[in-house]
């Protein structure tokens, strides 16, 4: 009896061995089942994270391995299930049919409720797809007003993609698109949104075509703008967009290259900083731009001369200074004098004498502003000494008769004449004198004229003549 209890133990021990070993296979195996997903994640918890790119990178592996498990180069349907059921499992996918009529094959995605269909040529398509159908190369565009685009039909079914030629064009709303018998669509002259059809054989494709007014060109009033700091530190310009009745494409910006020269905001003011030049930009929403040079200068606003009066006997020179020291235009200078036959002066400022007396030189710049200098030239001539006694003429004090004597003697005449009489009076006094001699000849008349012309001298003499 002992030893029939030994055995029965031991099995006993045996079998609770073997069952703890099978439930641990066996977790081991359903692990490795549950780490195959190949990107497609299995259980509800988990289902959001899926998304269209995983499903479709999934698809496409399942697609290529089951073009290249046969030599047909095309899809069959058993090879395609256990290919499904390899890379995405069944649990993942839902509702697969095989469409005899098209030779494609559709199913739904259990996490994001996706249809796709798969051509029998591996084609992956969005939804549900029945073949044959048309194909439009745009299934949506944007158009301005007036322009036009050409749309392209083909027909797609098992045998390959073939050109339409004689299908029925329409669209839905003609004060927007118009479209011809050979799907040549045209803009009108209306924003808005309208559906061109392409149909044929009962089959038909759309394309949704949106139009807008938008903006083709920009325009700056001005393309050259100077702006002088001296006049005015600011400048407006405006912006203009084409067509003017434009919707899209109308915000405008204004930008400055160099904002050290000069600013702009964004109604146009631009605002001179210092002198240089930049590049105005004029642009829109839609990369369309238009540009200006922006000049900033600064002109004289006044000048000025080294000297404002110079009284002198012979030629100098004036110097100019512009005000500001900034100024960059209109600085050339414009000199002149008010008398050329005082003084008369060069583009550089040198004044020369040109005889004595009063003047004026002005100096010009190109915008009108102007310094003066008054200008007084002495004269450098000296007085002659007085002559002796004899040729000064006694004569001139005769009294008429004879005069002979005191004509011919040369030692008379007005003591103050000779001592203080100048060259035109010795001068006048002498032509007296020569008047008297020919009195003392001529008789009565001649002695009356010799002694006026003597007086004139005498009173000639006096004055320093």
């Amino acid at each position: 009896m002992i030893q029939k209890k030994s055995k029965r133990g031991v099995t006993l021990i045996a079998l609770v061995i073997t069952i703890v070993v099978v439930f641990i296979i066996a977790g081991i195996s359903i692990s490795a089942i549950t780490g195959q997903m190949n990107g497609i994640t299995k259980g509800e918890e988990t289902k959001t994270e899926v998304n269209v790119d995983e499903e479709r990178n999934a698809l496409s592996i399942v697609v290529q391995e089951t073009m290249n498990s046969n030599n047909k180069g095309e899809i069959e349907e058993e090879p395609l299930r256990n290919h499904l059921d390899e890379h995405i499992y069944p649990e993942n996918y839902t509702n697969f049919e095989h469409r005899e009529e098209s030779r494609s094959y559709i199913l739904q995605m259990v996490p994001t409720q996706n249809w796709y269909t798969i051509t029998k040529d591996g084609e992956i398509l969005d939804g549900i797809v029945n073949l044959p159908m048309i194909v439009l190369d745009k299934d949506n565009a944007e158009l301005n007003w007036r322009e036009t685009l050409q749309l392209n039909a083909i027909m797609r079914s098992d045998e390959g993609d073939t050109p339409i030629t004689d299908a029925i064009w329409r669209s839905d709303d003609l004060s927007i698109i118009v479209v011809d018998d050979n799907g040549l669509v045209t803009a009108q002259e209306k924003s808005g949104v309208a559906t061109v059809t392409v149909e044929k054989d009962g089959l038909k494709a759309d394309c949704v075509i949106v139009v807008k007014n938008t903006v083709t060109m920009l325009e700056l009033s001005e393309s050259d703008v100077t702006i002088d700091l001296s006049v005015e530190k600011t400048h407006q310009v405006t912006g203009k967009y084409y067509p003017e009745d434009a919707d899209t494409g109308i915000n405008l910006t204004y930008t400055i290259a160099d904002t050290s020269i000069a600013t702009v905001d964004q109604n146009g003011l631009i605002t001179g900083l210092k002198n240089g030049e930049t590049e105005l930009t004029l642009s829109n929403d839609m990369g369309i731009s238009t540009k200006a040079t922006i000049k900033v200068v600064t002109s004289p606003t006044g000048i000025k001369l080294d000297r404002e009066s110079v009284t002198t006997t012979g030629s100098f020179q004036l110097h100019a200074t512009i005000i500001p020291e900034t100024a960059n235009v209109n600085t050339d200078l414009t000199w002149s004098s008010s008398n050329n036959r005082i003084v008369k002066v060069d583009d550089s400022g040198y004044v020369r004498k040109a005889g004595s007396g009063y003047a004026v030189i002005t100096v010009k710049t190109e915008n009108g502003k102007t310094a003066t200098c008054q200008v007084t030239i002495k004269s450098t001539n000296t007085n002659r000494p007085s002559g002796g006694g004899g040729s000064s003429g006694g004569g001139g004090s005769s009294s008429g008769g004879g005069g002979s004597s005191s004509g011919s003697s040369g030692s008379g005449g007005s003591s103050s004449s000779s001592s203080s009489g100048g060259f035109l009076g010795e001068a006048i006094i002498a032509v007296g004198a020569g008047a008297g001699i020919g009195a003392a000849v001529a008789g009565p008349v001649g002695a009356v004229v010799g002694g006026i012309i003597g007086a004139i001298g005498a009173i000639g003499s006096w004055l320093g003549f």
